[in-house]
């Protein structure tokens, strides 16, 4: 008689959290429930954004200590539709991740791509951001505004070296 031995699930997560807001953390959480093991791959944004890498993986390491949690430092800065911009960052994951992964998690258009690139299942999540109606984008426009989708951390961090 064969023994079944239960194939790990391993989620992925890729993002900037620019900063980390609450859809990020339902985001995490979601899949934090639905897998045995979660990597979460930061995309570093200099040309964008004034929030450190260093900061972004520090909050998650911080809030989520049972994922791995990857610094994209050599990630491609370009990001958009263009399908050779596409490629360029699903190469960046594919050598990024230390395992292979068998669903990948997101809220936005390119988990459909990154997942059918990596043969996994793509988990949508929140798309049309209902529970948490909120973007990163929008919470750099007004720190104050929008500090109640922040973690406390994150919001203080913010404040305290003014990186928004």
């Amino acid at each position: 008689m064969k023994s079944r031995v239960k194939k790990q699930k391993i989620g992925l997560i890729v993002g900037k959290f620019a900063p980390l807001h609450k859809g990020h953390q339902f985001l995490i959480e979601t899949a934090l429930k639905k897998v045995d093991q979660l990597i979460i791959i930061v995309y570093q944004t200099p040309k964008e954004i004034k929030i450190p890498l260093k900061n972004r993986v520090k909050w998650l390491k911080k809030l989520y200590p049972k994922a791995i949690i990857i610094a994209g430092n050599k990630a491609p800065l370009e990001h958009g539709k263009d399908p050779i911009i596409t490629l360029h960052n699903i190469e960046f994951v594919k050598n990024s991740i230390p395992c292979p992964v068998t669903h990948v998690f997101s809220s936005e258009p390119y988990g459909q791509l990154l997942s059918k690139a990596l043969g996994t299942k793509n988990i949508l999540v929140d798309k049309k951001r209902l529970h948490f109606p909120i973007s990163a984008t929008i919470v750099r426009s007004d720190l104050e505004k929008y500090k109640k989708f922040l973690p406390d951390m994150v919001y203080q961090d913010l404040k305290k070296h003014q990186l928004t």
